[in-house]
């Protein structure tokens, strides 16, 4: 039986953690959570992939930000399956990886945890709409190829001190504020909006 107790300490202590990597005691949580990533916490092991992503104190490292989310996606992890996804299909090269992808995507819709829920939409797992999305990331990271940019963008100092790292989970907002739907409908730019629920349309970033 699960230690309740223990995973909630280990839980208040992996947030405490992240609060001190965003601010001056980076050296001190970055450790922790990288100690507790290394004994198995799928949880720390989603915060390990966002430091080696994002180079919150440590080198920035695609690999190792894939590896952690690999591992804590071992263990039917629900966020780190969610983030994954979004990982390879930002990252990604290849058929391999879509697929691998896609299989994230439907492994935590399958799993419904409450926890990643508002982030997920089963037509970005399956069906035309989810092919639709896939297209229009592939397209603006060709377009964004060469430009002294990152697709995954920058969030404002205060989002950071929210506990955001980056606008893919910034846009989890914009999921809250959109209703009980699923995803009806990908638009491209200007094109007629012609279905009710929660639309999606291929826009400038401003």
């Amino acid at each position: 039986m699960p230690n309740v107790a223990h995973e909630q300490e280990l839980h208040d202590g992996l947030a405490d953690a992240w609060q001190k990597l965003q601010a001056t005691e980076g050296a001190e949580g970055g450790t922790f959570i990288l100690e507790a990533a290394g004994a198995g916490s799928p949880r720390a092991q989603l915060m390990a992939s966002h430091m080696a992503l994002e180079g919150l104190g440590m080198a920035q490292d695609p690999g190792a930000a894939r590896a952690w989310l690999e591992k804590a996606c071992a263990q039917d992890f629900a966020p780190a399956l969610v983030q994954l996804g979004r990982f390879l299909t930002v990252e990604g090269a290849g058929e391999a990886d879509e697929r691998q992808a896609r299989a994230c995507f439907e492994r935590a819709i399958a799993l419904d945890d409450p926890e990643t829920w508002p982030a997920l939409g089963e037509t970005l797992a399956k069906g035309v709409l989810g092919q639709k999305l896939v297209d229009i990331i592939a397209w603006w990271k060709e377009y964004s190829k060469g430009a002294k940019t990152q697709i995954n963008g920058v969030v404002a100092p205060g989002n950071n001190k929210g506990g955001l790292t980056n606008v893919l989970e910034k846009s989890l907002g914009g999921s809250k504020k959109g209703g009980e739907t699923g995803i009806m409908e990908v638009y491209q730019y200007a094109e007629n909006v012609d279905k009710n629920g929660l639309v999606i349309m291929n826009g400038p970033g401003y």
